[in-house]
């Protein structure tokens, strides 16, 4: 697990090199640094950080191509820096300083489960902006041995409760079959089955979930899974769970946070909602938010189990009505129910919402009336509408129906939802405004020892990165699986979806045309302004035959392929 957060800490700082090593501007190298030195954390223990408990970065190991070339390059770095660390443990003559550190770290975690008494330091929270006056609270555990004992306890709780969720539950599961890919992929042939019938589809969101669960009502859903492995969990684990609540109160953490001017913005924006003050009144009457024990961390390695512990009863719920015609699935608190039949769709739909009051749990308004255009895709708990053929403006019905950030057409088209979209476009800007900030708008702060034309020319690389991949015959390697098309999978190659595409490659031009005529613009006259031929492209990503998501590797399920 060390190693592990370790790669992740070397792929962050990987990501920022490219600006700080082209920069000659102090003030924004001194920025980067802080920014790498903030996602490491502190021990108990001598206040030990990741980096601390393996070896550095330059006595890491190199694997051997034939293993590089037989596996994932980030797999075969880890395996073989694991492999070096055992080898150095067991040599008594060894004598580094990460050796002695990762000993006392793994005595002091040792002695913090077998005391049975286990209690977690307060995570450290980040609002982020999620949308226009709206922010995400996220909190992230800086305590090293907290987080190892987090993290392995989510591992080892999934790995028992499995067998015990639903397969209509697709986030944070055990087996590699039931996840986001296999969501969309079986929603989409579900369309197909009834591909002459009207089907009728509901939608349900819960009002920011992880700061409104209350805690008793995790403790309760944990319980009652225990209660039915009893021989599988361990009176510490009984403690480890109680205590990661009480480390987060979601309310009462940001009030005691914020009081840098900044935060304090934030803060209003996370708490102006008139619809959640509402929700929250409803269900708990006249008393403060703060003082009620609201919130799981978000961000926090067993977050997600104690979500799929709580909705467990939702999905009892719902498929407890099942026909065989029924099609429910649920990643997170994302949630749609699909039925051939209206009334049986909105009887299902009656049923989680049922749920949902007796959880404890605000849902955002439900829409029963809408007519299909842009104010329809706004919505966030709608239905049951009917997933047909219809006409801008149509009364209770849709062409597409939007799930897990991507937009499926009633005849099995699939596409990029259009805020995801949106989002990648301001990516791109975001990259020119940081390549601005490291060397300045006419590049006065460019390391004079750089050529011009080379930095423009890494530059543009970095953005097929965050794009596409770095290029079309490397597209089963790191690049390609880690790009934003390939988050995106199962997108067919439609009429909507190239334009989606033409819309990104545009949008990527016009960074690199204001780029090389500002901040990098070559004394060289006559240069084209981008160098990107179609299979560098968005639209090229799209029509390539080895696409990394068409591809299964998984036994017994159907590639994208072979749809």
């Amino acid at each position: 697990m060390l190693v592990r957060m370790r790669l992740r800490m070397a792929m962050k700082r990987h990501a920022q090199h490219f600006y700080r090593s082209i920069s000659d501007r102090p003030k924004f190298c001194r920025e980067i640094n802080a920014q790498r030195l903030s996602v490491v954390g502190g021990d108990d223990v001598d206040h030990l950080k990741v980096s601390d408990c393996v070896p550095g970065r330059r006595y890491w190991p190199r694997p051997r191509r034939e293993v590089r070339a037989s596996m994932d390059c980030d797999k075969a770095q880890e395996n073989a820096l694991v492999a070096k660390m055992l080898r150095d443990i067991e040599d008594d003559g060894l004598s580094a300083d990460w050796k002695g550190n990762f000993l006392a770290l793994s005595r002091r975690i040792r002695t913090r489960i077998d005391s049975g008494e286990i209690s977690f330091k307060r995570p450290q929270l980040h609002l982020l902006e999620k949308g226009r006056n709206e922010f995400r609270c996220l909190a992230t555990y800086e305590n090293l041995a907290d987080r190892i004992i987090i993290g392995r306890l989510a591992t080892y709780l999934r790995d028992v409760f499995d067998s015990q969720m639903r397969d209509n539950s697709y986030a944070f599961r055990k087996d590699g079959k039931i996840k986001h890919l296999t969501a969309i992929r079986t929603l989409r042939d579900f369309r197909l089955r009834y591909l002459n019938r009207k089907l009728y589809v509901a939608e349900c969101d819960i009002q920011k979930f992880f700061d409104i669960i209350h805690h008793d009502v995790a403790m309760d859903a944990f319980k009652a899974f225990a209660v039915a492995n009893e021989s599988e969990i361990e009176p510490w684990m009984w403690s480890a769970v109680r205590a990661y609540l009480e480390s987060y109160s979601s309310f009462r953490n940001l009030e005691e946070d914020a009081d840098v001017p900044d935060e304090q913005k934030k803060l209003v924006g996370f708490n102006s909602s008139v619809k959640l003050r509402k929700a929250i009144k409803k269900i708990y009457g006249n008393i403060s938010p703060r003082s009620l024990p609201l919130g799981i961390p978000q961000g926090g390695a067993l977050s997600p189990l104690l979500i799929n512990l709580v909705l467990h009863r939702a999905d009892e719920a719902v498929l407890s009505g099942d026909d065989g015609e029924l099609f429910y699935a649920r990643y997170c608190d994302d949630m749609v129910i699909v039925h051939p039949d209206v009334k049986k769709c909105k009887a299902a739909f009656d049923r989680y919402l049922m749920m949902m009051e007796s959880l404890r749990l605000p849902v955002h308004p439900v829409t029963r009336g809408m007519r299909y255009g842009k104010e329809f895709f706004e919505g966030k708990s709608k239905g049951p509408y009917a997933w047909t053929d219809c006409r801008y403006g149509g009364l209770r019905s849709s062409p597409w129906v939007s799930f897990l950030g991507e937009q499926i057409r009633f005849d099995g088209e699939v596409r990029v939802r259009l805020e995801s979209v949106e989002k990648q476009q301001q990516k791109l800007q975001k990259e020119k405004g940081l390549l601005q900030r490291a060397i300045g708008k006419s590049g006065v702060f460019l390391k004079r020892t750089l050529n011009m034309d080379e930095v423009f020319n890494r530059f543009c690389s970095r953005l097929i990165s965050i794009g596409v991949g770095y290029s079309p015959w490397e597209c089963m390697g790191n690049s390609a699986d880690r790009c934003w098309m390939a988050a995106f999978p199962g997108i067919t190659n439609s009429r909507w979806t190239r334009l989606q595409m033409k819309k990104l490659d545009r949008s990527r031009d016009r960074v690199i045309s204001a780029v090389k005529h500002g901040c990098l613009k070559s004394k060289k006259e006559g240069e084209p302004t981008s160098f990107f031929g179609r299979p560098f492209s968005y639209r090229g990503f799209l029509e390539r035959e080895e696409r990394p998501d068409k591809y299964s590797f998984m036994d017994g399920v159907p590639a994208y392929g072979e749809w």
